[in-house]
């Protein structure tokens, strides 16, 4: 057995070495975990190999070959980095799982529904007895990949269940995870534990995927920077297992799951009466997951010091390799197309291709000395070294002796005793786990990384000797074209691929057209190894005409995540009472813990938080989209782009915004994990007619995006219509400002509208704009304008929404209507009673209707 797969196989055992339903009997959870260790197998060519089980003398795990033995360290440092500051079981502060597990990001408690536990082990021997491979590297693969998944399928409250009672607010499946990338981390076969952080990017991505003429290529930019970083992440995982990934969460990611293709095709399962692979059990009949560009463009690994360097080279390889070997395929085809030799262009396209990929990255071997790691953070971010100070106090000087983890504390160096039982008159306890500083070493390896991508080499665009006066690319204005003038007008009247008024482009844009296309050969479909007529059928996205129909105009949303920077780094983590369960609470509040502090930045709360984002991303965004009539473009985490009909836009970026909170718990539909209502997310909209440039209606939108974060102060939304004609309106307001619910009431009110009997006259957006323009209220935007003095807004727009109500809305509808209007004045109104930081938008109050009126206007044949 060669050392990969001896590192393989003590992951297996490390993965294994608690078992999932452990927090229904912790007296005996060992003894679970041996039942699941001693099913484990894998079928050799020469024969079968079984893990065999431990040695109980010396708490040791052992396999066949007493010299390979696997201790308990990875669970100790696992633990440590989690909940080192948690008090043993004489303090009698945790106690019988109840059901209760608590959000990571504070949204809310969640009841789980417990079983008993023979029922728990029977739903994880039949969700656990299928998975089975040729090797302790593949085997590790599916345990991770699939025991979860299948589990879930049978009993799914049992993937919430937590790691430990005391706080559960972690998965113990996810504890699994981290014990098993602990693991991977030892200096060498059976050496220390040395880890280290890997913090890679893989950029551009915005201005990369922005470059496109149709909705398709705005798809394909997207998916080619998520298969690019799946790659990346592929060459981390191949070596030390993709448990090693903190973030993003990649478990059930269908883009991540097909560049390990081969591993899920050597594992059959029996269907009726044929066997099948489970790739195609997986996928052979629903490609879609599989073309969800859900991979974000930068990741977190815990990688063993040793091979940090050598590892992050790797990821940085397989990107390099994988681009080019597309690049030589796309070239290909492009020869096919022209019909002739092409080969002069060669230098330029391949110097191209290399000065594409904007990769950085990161490694920081973690600090021993958690004195000196304080020290590093305290510069870095006070606040944050506060709290460490204040946890390490805990478990260093509150939590009585008699009630402290042994594992967690250093042992005397002359007597080898913890301090308890040592008679050294110097004794003193002291954390001993470096993995307690967990949000030292993250704080420093992102601080780091920012540093080099500020310092990044700028290196001139040079191709080849003839660049020089050649056309540069229509989408971009950067690169020179691939090829001369006859050869993009035979492109564009050959196959369809090229649109008779596009182009020229350079090598990225036509790799974006090429790679993907099912004509001449498609480098996609074969890598995917979908079929070709199910390929086509997943990659046929609506053009601006089809979203637009009827009424001419499209929507853009680009939707992101408010303050994740700080989520992630930790600065708006869960207050650590809230977290707690009650007795252990109660445990805490006698030592005078303040309810304020909040809990450390752990890779429990980056895993789970993680897998909170992929799972809307991966699961609930596209099908959002999907049914407001649009194409979902990229969903990573908390990035959302989506191309739609302009009139469904609002209604699908309000509910992508309340999945992403989830419901009063932060659980969406009380089933799937997402960010909760603590977190929030704002949007910007382009609304653009159909023969508007797509990239630019694209870059709209993330100009709206900023103006949602910036103007409004984040939790909204900001709406960009172009109109034809060259009109802008820009409007937009927080989401609980009441402007949505007025927004969609005055649009229904004015569907139900009939020429015998208007509920709401088409006049009335304009006539109230017309009333309200000589005030100008516009130029009170910022801090250098203000009203004359006794001038006030709120009474004066009003009055003169009285006067349009009292002649363009029935008197059936109109008290409903006007109770709406006061209820955003009343939200507006309050912003400048508060002093808000947000400064008052008067005007928005009219753009609101004006911007409903035009999205509801028939249009016929403009």
């Amino acid at each position: 057995m060669d050392v990969m797969e001896k590192q393989f196989k003590r992951m297996v055992l490390a993965y294994l070495h608690d078992p999932p339903h452990k927090a229904l009997d912790l007296r005996k959870h060992e003894e679970f975990a041996l039942s699941f260790i001693n099913k484990v197998w894998i079928d050799h060519d020469n024969g079968h190999e079984n893990l065999n089980t431990w040695a109980e003398g010396e708490r040791k795990y052992s396999y066949d070959l007493a010299s390979n033995q696997w201790d308990k360290t990875p669970d100790h440092a696992a633990s440590a980095a989690d909940r080192v500051i948690l008090p043993n079981k004489s303090a009698k502060a945790g106690g019988v799982f109840e059901g209760e597990i608590k959000h990571p990001l504070g949204a809310g408690t969640r009841i789980l529904n417990t079983c008993t536990v023979a029922k728990a082990e029977e739903d994880l021997e039949n969700s656990f007895g299928g998975i089975k491979a040729k090797s302790w590297k593949d085997l590790f693969f599916l345990l991770w990949r699939r025991w979860r998944e299948e589990t879930a399928a049978i009993n799914p409250d049992l993937v919430y269940y937590p790691a430990d009672t005391r706080i559960p607010d972690h998965s113990i499946w996810l504890h699994m995870d981290l014990t098993a990338a602990f693991e991977a981390c030892r200096k060498s076969n059976l050496g220390k534990l040395e880890p280290a952080f890997l913090l890679f990017q893989l950029g551009p991505v915005q201005e990369f995927i922005a470059a496109a003429r149709s909705t398709r290529d705005l798809w394909s930019g997207s998916y080619l920077i998520s298969w690019l970083s799946s790659h990346a992440l592929k060459a981390i995982s191949d070596e030390i297992g993709p448990s090693s990934i903190i973030f993003p969460a990649l478990r059930g990611l269908g883009i991540f799951d097909a560049v390990n293709r081969e591993i899920f095709e050597n594992v059959s399962y029996k269907d009726k009466d044929d066997f099948m692979s489970l790739w195609d059990r997986l996928y052979g009949k629903n490609v879609e997951p599989v073309l969800n560009p859900t991979v974000p463009n930068r990741f977190l690994a815990l990688v063993p010091a040793n091979r940090a360097e050598e590892l992050a080279k790797k990821a940085e390889n397989a990107v390099r390799q994988e681009l080019e070997k597309i690049g030589k395929h796309c070239f290909s085809q492009l020869e096919k197309l022209a019909g002739k030799n092409i080969s002069n262009f060669a230098p330029r396209w391949k110097k191209q291709l290399e000065l594409l990929p904007q990769i950085t990255w990161q490694t920081l071997n973690f600090q021993k000395d958690i004195e000196e790691a304080l020290k590093t953070l305290k510069n870095i971010d006070p606040e944050q070294a506060d709290r460490l100070q204040q946890f390490k106090d805990l478990a260093e000087i509150k939590i009585d002796e008699s009630h402290r983890d042994g594992r967690n504390y250093r042992k005397c160096e002359r007597c080898n005793k913890f301090p308890d039982s040592c008679n050294h008159s110097d004794k003193k306890w002291q954390i001993g786990r470096p993995e307690f500083a967990w949000s030292a070493n993250f704080a420093l390896v992102s601080l780091l990384l920012a540093a080099r991508r500020n310092t990044r080499e700028f290196d001139a665009f040079l191709t080849d000797p003839n660049q020089e006066g050649a056309p540069k690319d229509a989408l971009t204005g950067k690169e020179e074209m691939i090829g001369d003038k006859e050869l993009w007008k035979k492109l564009r009247s050959e196959n369809g691929i090229f649109k008779n008024n596009e182009g020229p482009y350079g090598a990225i844009n036509i790799i974006k057209r090429l790679w993907c296309s099912p004509a001449p050969e498609s480098y996609l479909a074969n890598a995917l190894g979908v079929d070709l007529s199910k390929f086509r059928q997943n990659v046929r996205f609506k053009s601006t005409q089809e979203l637009a129909g009827d009424d001419n105009y499209f929507a853009i949303l680009a939707m992101d995540g408010d303050k994740m920077g700080e989520w992630i780094s930790g600065a708006k983590t869960p207050f650590f009472m809230g977290q707690l369960k009650s007795n252990t609470r109660e445990y805490f509040e006698k030592l005078k813990i303040p309810t304020e502090l909040r809990r450390l930045v752990s890779p429990g709360y980056h895993l789970q938080f993680s897998e909170a984002l992929s799972n809307f991303a991966n699961k609930i965004a596209g099908s959002i989209v999907e049914k407001h009539g649009g194409s979902l473009i990229y969903a990573g985490g908390d990035d959302v782009m989506a191309a739609l009909p302009a009139k469904n836009a609002l209604k699908c970026a309000e509910e992508l915004r309340n999945a992403f909170r989830g419901g009063d718990n932060g659980w969406f539909k009380n089933q799937i994990m997402v960010p909760g209502n603590k977190a929030d997310v704002s949007c910007g909209i382009t609304l653009a007619h159909c023969k508007y440039p797509l990239q630019r209606a694209v870059e709209e939108a993330r100009r709206a995006e900023k103006r949602a974060k910036n103007q409004y102060c984040r939790g909204a939304f900001a709406v960009s219509l172009l109109k034809r004609g060259g009109e802008i309106i820009h409007w937009g307001a927080k989401w609980d400002d009441n402007a949505l619910p007025l927004f969609f009431r005055y649009c229904e009110l004015r569907q139900a509208s009939n020429d015998a009997e208007a509920l709401v006259s088409g006049r009335f957006p304009y006539a109230l704009a017309a009333l309200l323009a000589p005030y100008q209220l516009e130029k009170y935007h910022d801090e250098k304008n203000d009203f004359a003095p006794g001038f006030e807004p709120r009474k004066v727009i009003e009055c003169e929404l009285d006067v349009v109500m009292e002649r363009q809305v029935n008197k059936s509808v109109r008290a409903e209507l006007k109770d709406l209007c006061i209820e955003y004045l009343d939200k507006i109104n309050n912003k400048e009673k508060e002093k808000d930081k947000e400064k008052c938008r008067w005007d928005d109050f009219a753009k609101l209707f004006l911007t409903a009126a035009f999205i509801d206007r028939k249009r016929g044949g403009e």
